[in-house]
């Protein structure tokens, strides 16, 4: 479902999935002009919907990178977990 949602917003570009015991996050990788949080805004929606679906015992967490404010020479395989699975890639 959050797929769904963000898949239609155009700074989107990869959701990743990282199931640990603890808790599952879901990482969502954009490209957009650096520290414009209102272009988030959808992406954060989009988030606050699916966390109130969930039963209460239920945990996920969200990250969301923007590849534009990677420091100099970063590299998004340095940042994302080894393990995450990549679920949707534009």
């Amino acid at each position: 479902d959050y797929v769904e949602r963000v898949r239609t917003i155009g700074i989107v570009r990869k959701v990743l999935l990282v199931e640990t015991e603890e808790i599952p996050t879901i990482w969502t990788i954009i490209n957009a002009p650096p520290f414009e949080d209102s272009l988030r805004q959808p992406i954060y929606e989009a988030q606050l919907r699916i966390l109130r679906a969930l039963e209460a015992t239920t945990r996920l967490d969200f990250y969301v990178l923007n590849v534009s404010e990677l420091p100099e020479g970063e590299e998004l395989a340095n940042i994302v977990p080894s393990d995450a699975n990549l679920v949707w890639e534009r």
